[in-house]
Parts: C-alpha cells; sequence; structure tokens
C-alpha cells in the first residue's frame, strides 16, 4: 500500500475513505501477534460483558465468540468509516452491539463491563489518564482491563511513529499511569518477531498488559 507517510500516521489514528478502510485491512494482518497475545491471555466466563475499544473493521471480533459464546461483547471505535465497515463485517455476530465514538466520554454506564481491552490504541489518547479514568468508570469493581502496544524505544524505529499524532511510552511509564488511575498490573506477557521496516528486518516486539480496577 504506498501512501503518504503523513496521510498514514492520520490514517492510523483516524482511518477515513477508501484508504482509511485500505488501512483497516491491513491492520488485521499487522496487529495478528497481539491479538493471539491478548487473547492468550483473555479467560472470558459465561455471561460476561467484553468491550474492545478500537475494534478497526472488525474481522477479528468473531474471535472472542470463538472462546466462549455465551458473553455480550461492546465494540467502540473513534472512525465512522471503521464502524461501518464493521457493521458489514460482523452481521452474523449475535451478541455484538457496535458504536461510534470517543472513548474519552463513554455513553455506557458505571460497572458496566467485566473485561475492557484496547490493542494498538492508547497511541492517540491525549491526555492518557483522562481515558483510563473513564475505562475505570465503565468497568466492574473486580474487572479486568487488556492494552496491547509496542514500547516506545521500538516504535521510534519506524518513521511514521515519529509524528505529532502518536504519544508512545515504555512499560514503566503506562504502569504509573494505571496506578495513577486506579488499576493494578495483574500479569504481562510479550511477543517477539521478525518485521521488515523499508528494507530491512529487525527485530520487533509486542506487549499486553492485564490490570485490575482497583
Amino acid at each position: 500500500m504506498s501512501i503518504d507517510p503523513k496521510e498514514l500516521a492520520e490514517q492510523l489514528r483516524k482511518p477515513t475513505g477508501e484508504n482509511g478502510i485500505k488501512v483497516g485491512e491491513n491492520l488485521n494482518q499487522s496487529n495478528r501477534n497481539l491479538y493471539n497475545l491478548m487473547f492468550s491471555m483473555l479467560n472470558l466466563k459465561d455471561s460476561d460483558s467484553i468491550l474492545e475499544i478500537g475494534y478497526g473493521n472488525g474481522r477479528l471480533l468473531k474471535e472472542y465468540f470463538d472462546i466462549n459464546n455465551n458473553i455480550s461483547v461492546f465494540g467502540l471505535d473513534f472512525s465512522e468509516t471503521m464502524y461501518i465497515e464493521a457493521l458489514k463485517n460482523t452481521q452474523d455476530l449475535v451478541n455484538l452491539k457496535l458504536f461510534c465514538g470517543d472513548s474519552k466520554t463513554m455513553d455506557f454506564a458505571d460497572n458496566q463491563f467485566d473485561k475492557i481491552t484496547m490493542l494498538n490504541t492508547i497511541y492517540f489518547w491525549n491526555p492518557i489518564t483522562e481515558y483510563f479514568s473513564e475505562i475505570n468508570r465503565v468497568l466492574k469493581s473486580d474487572g479486568e482491563i487488556l492494552i496491547g502496544f509496542t514500547p516506545k524505544h521500538l516504535m521510534e524505529k519506524i518513521n511514521v511513529f515519529c509524528n505529532d499524532c502518536f504519544n508512545l511510552y515504555e512499560f514503566k511509564n503506562l504502569e504509573n499511569i494505571l496506578n495513577e488511575t486506579g488499576f493494578k498490573i495483574k500479569d504481562i506477557k510479550e511477543k517477539t518477531f521478525i518485521r521488515k521496516i523499508e528494507d530491512d528486518e529487525m527485530e520487533f516486539k509486542t506487549m499486553c498488559i492485564l490490570a485490575v480496577k482497583g
């Protein structure tokens, strides 16, 4: 996919139009390792209510139901283009409800969700503490969140991420933010793989943090 780096950065933040649709398809592939990592940590119980923030085109949402079919899944995405695409791609998922909006101010009840997932979305939250405080509000008292991300020192090796659109974090930064907003880290997993960057290959690492409210 050929796209100007500045536009690509904007499209990764909020996919829009035809290029946004293409970016959404590419994200399904580039996020695959992180989704696998997250699903390996996700303990879904019968009747759990799950919220995914930043579901993209929705093609991977069905995998929640592959783990446990007796759950309810909600999705919230900032992009209207992704919302429309996801509605098309998830018509057969009965216990799924999708919404379009900003996770900084969510139209959900206090203590509504058992688990909230967010993969490669935190880079676009400013100020990030307000987003996590809102997530804390809608999460049940014993609820869990799963945060998927790539550490700052690796993201900075890719030019498109050295952009005002992205706020990058090391693990220690996120640990402090989570503590400040009412969460405690319960588990961490990492996945290392080889990623092609322009004409070079480099060792890349993604991380998934499991944290609990309280």
